[in-house]
């Protein structure tokens, strides 16, 4: 009877992580056959501000304080199944912790943004970019909302539950933003599209987590001031690590528009669509570590070392899939964008999956540190990671976008280093 439920248990984390793979592979997919849709529909101009929009969404746990990661680490610990107590006073927490930090950070980057009015919208009225920029602040807090949602039921290892909704609205998503392009040729219709559909799989999420949990999720209810307190300190780790990670996915695309202009900007965030799968897919496939992970160390039944081993073994599983595109990237780039696309930034390509397989590496690690609450290290070398990348992408920007992307290499290998640690840990 154990060993039927031990076989049980490990198909039941088999499938979770199929639906947190399968959730993760769509949403790339979809950008990627978007991409040449809006291109074209668009126009360059145009496409810069939607690449502006998919930048600020891009901002993630940095503008809504870790809120999510907290939540998924918080539901882990207090327990898996339903009904378990404080989870809804640490979800309304989480809800509006995310809710004020987008709002604040949000209103911060998007005036920034508007210093690069005349580079991305030189060929429009400045309403288009304003009303376009305020369309993205209202996705990005549905967006963060959404993932506090999407944390709650992880901690309890229902990516099946979350992996559903996301999969059947992602395509949905795809189609409305496709159809506004092709329809409107106006990116302010793109985004609203997008908004309408994210708000209303917000709502769909929030249905799911009141039945699964049993609770009541409201938004005008006040939070408890000891919740409240749970989630930012456990959230301002994680929102560190999400600024280290804005220096690396986001703010390189920031100074490609202020060193090299829009058109350096969409080769750039284009061949950094196809690198960023390599580490997306098997990202949001390895999230279940972190539940795992945290079990695991709970009870002792894993010390350090080992967790290290299983992190690296792992990591080096993580390199296939970059290996693979990086073979037949020339090919891809051509029948995806144009040949002469492929031939003009296939060095920017490889230089760019070259950083992103560094980084594919450090998933098992992450994840596992994360589960095992080994944070402040991590965070740490994420920041002195993101700050030396975009330091020497700065400095090596006079040799061209090729070498400014292979400087985004130093942050992976950098944040290996926070393994080592670990070999003397004892849990339990």
């Amino acid at each position: 009877m154990r060993r039927l439920a031990h076989l049980r248990h490990k198909a039941t984390r088999l499938r979770s992580v199929a639906w947190a793979a399968s959730e993760s592979l769509i949403s790339p997919l979809m950008q990627l056959a978007l991409t040449p849709v809006l291109l074209h529909q668009l126009g360059a101009q145009q496409f810069g501000i939607w690449a502006l929009s998919l930048m600020i969404a891009g901002l993630g746990s940095l503008a809504s304080l870790g809120a999510p990661t907290a939540t998924m680490k918080k539901v882990a610990e207090l327990g898996s199944s339903p009904f378990t107590p404080d989870v809804e006073s640490h979800i309304r927490a989480a809800l509006r912790v995310a809710l004020m930090g987008t709002t604040v950070i949000g209103l911060i980057i998007i005036g920034l943004a508007l210093l690069f009015d005349g580079k991305v919208d030189a060929d429009g009225p400045p309403s288009r970019l304003y009303v376009a920029l305020g369309l993205s602040l209202c996705v990005l807090i549905v967006q963060e909302l959404d993932n506090v949602i999407s944390s709650s039921l992880k901690g309890a290892e229902r990516f099946d539950l979350v992996a559903k909704v996301d999969i059947r609205y992602r395509v949905i998503w795809m189609l409305a933003v496709a159809a506004c392009g092709w329809f409107f040729q106006s990116v302010m219709f793109c985004i609203l599209a997008g908004f309408l559909v994210n708000s209303v799989k917000l709502f769909n999420k929030i249905s799911i987590a009141k039945r699964y949990y049993n609770i009541n999720i409201d938004f005008s209810e006040k939070a408890s001031r000891a919740a409240l307190q749970e989630i930012t300190s456990l959230g301002k780790w994680y929102w560190a690590q999400a600024f280290a990670a804005f220096l690396f996915n986001t703010a390189d695309r920031w100074l490609i528009v202020a060193l090299f202009g829009l058109d350096a900007l969409a080769a750039y965030a284009i061949c950094l669509q196809l690198a960023q799968v390599t580490h997306t897919v098997q990202a949001s496939a390895c999230q279940v570590l972190v539940p795992w992970a945290s079990r695991n160390a709970a009870n002792g039944r894993i010390q350090g070392a080992e967790f290290l081993k299983l992190a690296l073994l792992g990591g080096v599983v993580c390199l296939v899939m970059p290996a693979c595109i990086a073979i037949g990237v020339d090919s891809i780039l051509s029948w995806w964008i144009s040949p002469d696309f492929a031939s003009q930034n296939y060095l920017l390509a490889l230089a760019l999956l070259l950083s992103f397989s560094i980084l594919a590496a450090n998933i098992p690690l992450y994840y596992i540190l994360v589960g095992v609450g080994e944070v402040r290290l991590v965070t740490i070398l994420n920041l002195v990671g993101g700050v030396l990348s975009l330091s020497l992408g700065a400095l090596t920007s006079q040799y061209g976008t090729v070498a400014f992307a292979l400087s985004k290499a130093v942050y992976g290998s950098v944040t290996l280093l926070a393994g080592i640690p670990l070999l003397k840990k004892k849990y339990g």
